[in-house]
């Protein structure tokens, strides 16, 4: 019997396409992060995890617990995607297109993230205010735009097209 063909033909659990998806999109988003904050402003990839963990509820604490605060703000960021692919999916049960249109819905729902995001969830969550700088810098505003509508939305839709072959 032919390896190969049986895994072919051996289905993948939805929700195991889910998680990937969620993997995917936190890796490509926090890469993102990083190559723009070092590159700009020269701000190391664990700083940019502490942040998160700041924002999560750490506050300006989490920026001196090393790589622990480091590794927590990556397991937070984690699960927000596991969230939001699990939303993706569950809307997508119910409206097709979503499955059948994956990049122009995908890029749509990280439009949609990234607004959610700026004016409900980190004004709602966040420990520390936002700062005035990071509001007016453009370029960190579209490139964020951009990121969210091809490294998040897209992504979360393939792989959530991926758990309804499975099905």
């Amino acid at each position: 019997m032919n390896t190969a063909r049986v895994l072919h033909s051996t289905p993948v659990q939805p929700w195991v396409w889910i998680a990937l998806g969620a993997l995917t999109a936190t890796a490509l988003d926090l890469i993102f992060a990083a190559v723009y904050w070092a590159a700009l402003h020269h701000v190391s990839p664990t700083t940019i995890m502490q942040a998160i963990a700041a924002y999560w509820g750490w506050g300006r604490e989490a920026y001196a617990g090393g790589i622990a605060t480091a590794a927590i703000g990556a397991g937070l960021f984690l699960a927000r995607m596991l969230l939001l692919a699990a939303i993706y999916h569950a809307a997508a049960r119910r409206y097709p297109a979503l499955i059948e249109r994956p990049y122009t819905f995908g890029a749509l729902f990280g439009l949609a993230i990234y607004f959610s995001n700026k004016y409900i969830v980190v004004p709602l969550i966040a420990s520390m205010p936002q700062t005035a700088a990071a509001d007016k810098d453009l370029a960190w505003m579209f490139s964020c735009i951009l990121a969210h509508m091809l490294l998040v939305g897209i992504p979360l839709a393939l792989f959530s097209r991926m758990a309804s072959r499975d099905e």
